[in-house]
Order: structure tokens, then sequence, then C-alpha cells
């Protein structure tokens, strides 16, 4: 059933394009969202930690955070939003709600944010964390790949399945740090070395709360032969 809602909400949107995708009542003949939902939007400030694209005080190009952690396995993290009001809002009913017509502004606020704040790296592939296949025909798509895939089409690279969800780890949403790295362990595996090895990759994903998913499949693409890995994400939790 569920597959069949996504689907049914997916032809909703298609045949309704003029509609703003976030509120689904003023016109956004672009695409995009409307003149007041963008208003809405929130934003991160200019100073933002290296690691994980969100807000920066401190005198480090990285955040308090990030350097209270252990190693990030990226070279580099950027997110696009702060996780609150009206994005926290766009991006759930994005990944639980089937508004998939949300993607391209998404994506494209990605792009933007990657442009702006990514420039220490040059990815030569785009991939994203995958879920799994029960999960998957349960939603009826995987968010972060959508995603994933504007973002390669955007930057004229490669899209590449290079990781695989070996089993399912469950929500997180209300796990610990520590309960999601233990959560997380063996949850992934290389899908295609051949793609992977000697190249820089650009990991996608919705939304950076801990990293322990992040880290998790960055630390497996790099075992497989990754040159170097960046990520990037829609929000900072």
């Amino acid at each position: 059933m569920s597959v069949l809602s996504s689907l049914w909400n997916w032809l909703d949107h298609l045949l309704a394009p003029s509609l703003c995708p976030a509120c689904r009542q003023n016109l956004a003949p672009d695409g995009s969202l409307c003149r007041a939902c963008q208003q809405n939007l929130p934003t991160l400030p200019e100073r933002r930690c290296r690691f994980c694209g969100g807000p920066n005080d401190s005198l480090l190009d990285i955040c308090p955070e990030c350097a209270n952690l252990p190693q990030r396995p990226w070279f580099q993290g950027v997110s696009a939003f702060p996780y609150t009001g009206s994005l926290r809002l766009a991006v759930h009913n994005y990944k639980f709600r089937g508004q998939i017509c949300l993607a391209p502004f998404l994506s494209r606020a990605m792009l933007e944010a990657w442009r702006q704040y990514g420039q220490l790296s040059r990815p030569d592939v785009v991939t994203a964390i995958p879920l799994h296949w029960s999960r998957t025909l349960q939603r009826g798509y995987n968010q972060a790949e959508i995603l994933a895939q504007m973002l390669a089409k955007h930057l004229n690279l490669p899209y590449q399945r290079l990781l695989q969800r070996s089993r399912s780890t469950g929500q997180q949403a209300r796990l610990s740090r520590k309960q999601r790295l233990v959560n997380l362990k063996g949850a992934f595996r290389l899908k295609d070395r051949q793609a992977c090895e000697g190249h820089s990759v650009l990991l996608v994903d919705d939304v950076f709360t801990t990293g322990s998913t992040l880290a998790a499949a960055s630390q497996v693409l790099l075992d497989g032969g990754a040159k170097e890995i960046s990520v990037i994400t829609i929000a900072r939790d």
C-alpha cells in the first residue's frame, strides 16, 4: 500500500506542477517554493563548520562539537539549511509523505551550498546513503538517492550506487551517538569497488544529526579504496 500511496502522490504532484511543493497552496511556476515559503526558510550563518556544515562560532575552521569528536572520516562536509521550522517540515514531507516534488528545490539548494562551501574538494563521482531493501519497498523510493542523482546531473558528474545496506538498522532518531554507532556496525558494504577505488566521492544524505551514518558509510568507501570522501546534506540538525 505504501508503494501505491507514493505512486499516487507522485502522479498528483506531476499533474499539478505549478503549485508550491511545500505549502501546496500558492503558485510557483518555476518548480521552486513560492515566495512566502522561501521567505520563511531558516538559514545558516555565513561562517560554517568544515566537517558538518553547521554554524561555527569557534576560532577554528570546525565547530566545537566536531572538534570534541574523533576525527571525521571525510575531508569536508556541507549542509544547505538548519533542520528547523518550515525546512524541517519540508524534509519530513519529502522523506515520509511521498512529496518527491520537493526534490528539485532541495537539490538546487544543496548545489548552491556546495558551490559556495564545497570548493576545497573535487569529487569524481556522486553516491548516496542506501536504504535497506525493506525500507525502500515500504517507502517506495530512496530520498537520498533522488537528491544525489539530481546533484550529480547539476555537477556534471556520474552517479554510482557504490554502497549497499547489508542489514536493516531501523529508525535512529531517538538513539544517542554511541547507540547509533553500535546500531550501524556492519550495516554497509561496498557494492562497486571499481567505481570507488582511487576516486574522490561525494556522499549524499538528507539530514546530518550526529554524523554516525555518514561516518559508517564513509569508512566503508575508504576501506574500498576511495581516495577522499566529502559529504553533503539538506540540513544540519
